[in-house]
């Protein structure tokens, strides 16, 4: 796939994003598509984070510009030793079918970041990563199949999702762990113009809190954050043009955003009785009591067997000197 100069720059001036930043989407959007077509891979990953979020969900209000998905093709550890080599050699097959050159790929176990480099218009070359995970091979909640919005002439087709409220789970993860403008962003779309199931997504906070590195258990609406340098090198470039447009001071306008999704995220807080039980009994004993949240027996049983909180759990024990259990083989 090759994208001429001319029909960038036009896609540019109707979408009102960045050039160099909306090539690497275009891109990606391909991608994307020569996944979902592969009769391998179709049926083996989800799409997740910011570009399912701006993509397939909120129709760009700001552009993602790399690719993170997860394998779930089998829970069990040995089909997926099996077909993780035969998913990365399908996707690396389909990178250098279309004049790509992937430049790192991972060899860890749970997975990690692709970088590919792609034939470039407005330069020798851009980059892409594609952050492909094997741990999270368990979802919470059936993936969705869609189309996202267009951009431009451009469209991802019939591409697996995960469920919206998974969506919005990691995403609030990600936010309260790093602090990212990009994170702070989505967020504030997700609490203030989108309509949530909120029993659903409690849930879902505290699955990825519970897997998350700092103790879900501290964490509260005044603890975000972002730095303004960071906003403006990381957020801003990614905008559309009538984001800004009308905005003499945009540092103000990262502000309101701030605290416009603080006051949103008061929906989640104070955790619940039942909810600070399951978050001591994983952080403190070890041990995922999935009953604790749910009531339904299949969504309990997609908890207690979510290979990142085993993972979690047995991090616990040992850390504790509680390993009395069997190790699980992740």
């Amino acid at each position: 796939m090759l994208i001429s100069v001319e029909r960038l720059y036009y896609t540019s001036e109707s979408t009102g994003f960045r050039p160099e930043i909306l090539e690497k989407v275009i891109y990606l959007i391909h991608l994307l598509n020569r996944f979902a077509e592969d009769p391998f891979l179709k049926n083996k990953f989800v799409l997740k984070g910011g570009t399912a979020l701006n993509l397939f969900c909120f129709d760009y209000p700001r552009l993602s510009v790399d690719i993170d998905i997860n394998y779930i093709g089998s829970s069990d550890r040995n089909i997926m030793l099996q077909e993780k080599n035969l998913m990365e050699s399908a996707i690396e097959s389909i990178v250098l079918d279309e004049k790509m050159i992937p430049k790192r790929k991972p060899n860890e176990h749970a997975g990690g970041k692709w970088l590919i480099r792609y034939p470039s218009a407005l330069q020798s070359q851009g980059n892409i990563e594609i952050d492909l995970n094997y741990l999270d091979r368990v979802p919470l909640w059936p993936r969705v199949i869609m189309n996202s919005f267009k951009l431009g002439e451009f469209q991802a087709n019939n591409i697996p999702v995960q469920d919206f409220h998974e969506l919005a789970s990691g995403k609030l993860r990600a936010l309260f762990s790093r602090h990212s403008s990009r994170d702070l962003f989505d967020v504030h779309q997700l609490m203030v113009h989108e309509h949530l199931d909120i029993e659903k997504l409690r849930l879902g906070f505290m699955i990825y809190g519970g897997i998350s590195r700092i103790d879900w258990r501290q964490i509260k609406p005044g603890n975000i954050h972002f730095d303004w340098q960071e906003f403006q090198n990381m957020l801003i470039p990614l905008l559309r043009k009538v984001y800004l447009a009308n905005r003499d001071n945009p540092k103000l306008w990262a502000e309101k955003i701030l605290n416009e999704s603080k006051s949103a995220l008061n929906k989640l807080f104070p955790l619940r009785e039942n909810e600070a039980q399951f978050l001591d009994t994983l952080l403190e004993q070890g041990e995922i009591n999935a009953a604790l949240l749910t009531s339904d027996r299949l969504l309990q049983e997609r908890i207690q067997s979510n290979l990142a909180l085993l993972w979690k759990a047995e991090n616990v024990r040992s850390f504790k000197g509680k390993n009395n259990l069997v190790a699980t083989k992740i």
